[in-house]
């Protein structure tokens, strides 16, 4: 039928007495033997239909730009230039055909390996194991066939994929921005960007710690405006497995602790190098993950701390009351957790080569750091090209992906706090002894660790009577703002401010609140 022509178009087609029509007001039926006219009448459809697709298409891209669509398809006139036009965030390896028709091969010829394996195997073994179990065995084979045919075709691509990776792959030097700098802290090269008003020598230091996946771009909307604020010098660090610092080798370096005691070392810098005056008074800024490595510092060296600011601190606050462990348990307890530890350890490092082109696959997109973002915004269509660049640049930096997997195995195994006293084992003489040392001073630790680092944290803001602000967002997705006011009640003194409408980031989604709040906190503490 004529689903929706009008009434005189079947008419006119039906006119030629072949066809009869009826029309009772409401619908419309045609039954017309003319196939040649209703074959014509079809392709004027289709033309127009496809005349009409690309007006159709512009309208719908639109609408999902101004909706603020996730998976950031952008308008063909918004031809923005990307805040980092020197470098090629946008890269997607593509194989050439050649190396399609390598992959193509490699595959084939494994695949037609097992396949003749199968087939010799089962030529001597001269079983009659029925027509069924032939039929199954044969399933089987090809199965493992076909099987074999994809994984060898996706490890020969990947290698292509990964050798033009390598080759755009640049120096974490190489990536900074004309304010970077770069400074030996502790025997490892920290990046890290300095603000200070000019001609003073500050009598106050802030130092910034980001978060997961997060760098010193996180606190570029603010640095300049706190330090203008609260007159002093405002330091921006790039944590180890993030960033442009260097990726050590050893998983110890990847911990909060370490990451705190490089902001310590980075300010102890400052001040030798007479850009602080001596003995200037000490604030950290940690923001989410980072205040775990803020709270490790002020755990280490509480009195050379003057505040400390937690910006949605990802600090899980438990109970005020000591955990009930049972004496006689809990070496076990500890030996138990240290060699599962340890175990974990040698299989998470095996499964290295497995992950690190996964890392590298999802990050590639830019949909992915999008998604990630616009999850952590509590209005997600402020979000701008600008600062998914500022977040995916250090994917560029050599190594970033290792970094990124050794500060995950360092956060999740309790065995890296050996110190990688592990592999000193097979080491030069002196290292049997290194181990046990190592091994001594882990139990004593986790045997007198009884409380969680939020307890821990309660205990020394108490004792050294810490000044302690606690800035939270209100509509935060990935740390209930709940957390936060449960760590104010523990924290004594502290002051808890809530951020709204704002989600994980408060120093990015509303700057000029969250400096007016931490500069007039720091105006009444550190005056």
């Amino acid at each position: 039928g004529a689903l929706d022509r009008s009434f005189e178009d079947v008419v006119r087609i039906a006119s030629d007495g072949r066809g009869s029509v009826v029309a009772d007001g409401i619908e419309t039926m045609a039954c017309c033997w003319n196939v040649n006219a209703w074959r014509s009448l079809r392709r004027g459809r289709r033309r127009t239909h496809e005349k009409n697709m690309p007006a159709r298409r512009e309208r719908r891209i639109a609408r999902r730009v101004d909706a603020g669509a996730a998976d950031g398809i952008q308008a063909d006139s918004q031809d923005k230039q990307s805040k980092y036009p020197h470098l090629n965030l946008d890269f997607q390896p593509e194989l050439t055909k050649l190396e399609v028709f390598v992959a193509n091969a490699v595959s084939v010829v494994s695949s037609a390996v097992i396949g003749t394996i199968f087939f010799l195997s089962r030529s001597r073994g001269k079983s009659a194991s029925g027509t069924v179990g032939t039929a199954l065995s044969l399933a089987f084979e090809v199965l493992v066939c076909a099987i074999v045919f994809v994984a060898a075709r996706k490890m020969t691509a990947g290698l292509f994929i990964e050798k033009k990776e390598s080759e755009i792959m640049l120096p974490p030097e190489h990536l900074g921005d004309p304010d970077s700098l770069f400074r030996d802290v502790d025997g490892l090269k920290v990046h890290f960007k300095r603000t200070v008003q000019a001609g003073t020598v500050p009598d106050k230091v802030l130092c910034c710690l980001h978060g997961f996946g997060a760098n010193t771009f996180s606190w570029e909307a603010v640095q300049n405006k706190m330090s203008a604020e609260t007159k002093g010098e405002v330091l921006a660090m790039d944590m180890p497995g993030f960033g442009l610092t260097e990726r050590p080798k050893e998983l110890k370096k990847y911990s909060m602790g370490c990451s705190g005691q490089l902001a310590m070392g980075l300010m102890d810098l400052e001040e030798q190098e007479g850009t602080l005056q001596k003995n200037a008074k000490r604030v950290l800024i940690g923001h989410s993950l980072g205040c775990a490595a803020v709270a490790a510092a002020a755990l280490a060296d509480p009195s050379r701390i003057g505040a400390l600011v937690l910006v949605n601190p990802a600090i899980v606050a438990t109970g005020g009351a000591k955990r009930k462990v049972f004496s006689i348990l809990t070496k076990p307890l500890v030996l138990l957790q240290l060699f599962t530890g340890l175990i974990m350890n040698s299989l998470t490092a095996l499964l290295t080569p497995f992950v690190l082109p996964f890392l590298r696959s999802l990050v590639r997109s830019k949909t992915f750091w999008r998604r990630g973002l616009q999850s952590a915004w509590a209005r997600p269509e402020l979000l701008t090209d600008d600062t998914i660049d500022g977040y995916r640049r250090s994917k560029l930096a050599r190594g970033w992906d290792k970094g990124l997997w050794k500060f995950c195995r360092a956060k999740l195994l309790p065995a890296s706090e050996l110190g990688g006293a592990k592999e000193n084992i097979s080491g030069p003489q002196g290292s049997q002894w290194q181990f046990w040392e190592a091994f001594n001073t882990y139990m004593s630790s986790a045997l007198k660790a009884q409380r969680s680092q939020a307890e821990e944290l309660a205990s020394i803001v108490e004792m050294q009577q810490m000044p302690v602000l606690i800035v939270h967002g209100r509509e935060d997705k990935l740390v209930p703002a709940s957390n936060s006011k449960r760590l104010s009640t523990m924290l004594m003194g502290s002051e808890y401010v809530e951020l709204h409408p704002c989600g994980h980031v408060p120093q990015e989604e509303m700057p000029d609140q969250f400096v007016n709040i931490v500069a007039a906190f720091l105006r009444r503490v550190l005056p």
